[in-house]
């Protein structure tokens, strides 16, 4: 893997388990503990959503006391009770935990068209957030996947699934913080990329290191392409993964 993208960072995971939910915890607690070393103290970190995140969120324990993070929600919240949707409730804990000061965005993820989005972008208590964005040391995201069937194993935000018959089109494979890209690693920039709430591209790619996450052998697909976006630095993965991700790229020729 490292040969196809050396700017890339692999962390493999071994495990002998098959249960998926003992895979994303042992996914997310490597992940915290690189987190709490890299690190550094005063930086401005920006959290994503999704079931890897929240259980980095719980594992984590920092190194140091008081880092004076900066903790910010990537994408607006939801109205589902999943806590792995809640975000603005793991940037709290994740500030808590790191002696630092988080924020929070009161929107959804989802609105219905580009006018309500930028009404909310445009609000006073979304600029600092905006510009914490674009000032971004470390984002720590998972890892989505476009179902391939019609049952997902988990809860679903509020228009998910009229997202995912509408992206079948492009040809996403993908996404990181609800922004999907394709099997070539190109963002996909279309009527539902205008209507979400949360970090563009720009400063997804912009930010100075990237911890991102991934369990699932159905995540395969999403993997390869988003190390072909270029904004991977480091990418925690079981061994299963790993392995069905590195299949892939070969009878591809990735």
């Amino acid at each position: 893997m490292a040969s196809f993208y050396p700017g890339t960072d692999f962390i493999v995971i071994p495990t002998s388990s098959r249960d998926p939910e003992a895979q994303r915890k042992l996914v997310a607690q490597r992940s915290a503990d690189i987190l709490a070393k890299i690190l550094k103290k005063g930086e401005t970190l920006g959290l994503a959503w999704g079931r890897t995140s929240l259980e980095l969120v719980r594992a984590f324990q920092p190194l140091e006391p008081n880092l004076e993070l900066s903790v910010v929600p990537l994408i607006g919240g939801s109205h589902q009770t999943a806590p792995y949707f809640q975000i603005n409730e793991m940037v709290r804990l994740l500030a808590e935990k790191a002696g630092g000061a988080p924020s929070f965005i009161h929107a959804p993820a989802l609105v219905n068209d580009r006018a309500e989005r930028d009404m909310y972008l445009n609000s006073s208590s979304m600029k600092a957030i905006c510009q914490a964005w674009k000032s971004m040391d470390i984002l720590v995201s998972g890892i989505g996947a476009i179902p391939l069937g019609e049952t997902i194993d988990r809860e679903t935000y509020a228009g998910e699934h009229e997202v995912y018959l509408h992206l079948k089109s492009p040809d996403a494979v993908g996404d990181i913080c609800a922004r999907y890209f394709d099997r070539s690693g190109s963002f996909i920039v279309d009527d539902y990329y205008e209507r979400i709430v949360g970090v563009p591209v720009e400063e997804l790619r912009g930010a100075k290191n990237s911890l991102i996450m991934a369990s699932g052998a159905d995540k395969a697909e999403a993997i390869v392409g988003v190390l072909r976006t270029g904004m991977v630095r480091i990418l925690v993965l079981d061994e299963q993964t790993a392995k069905a991700a590195v299949g892939l790229m070969q009878d591809k020729g990735a």
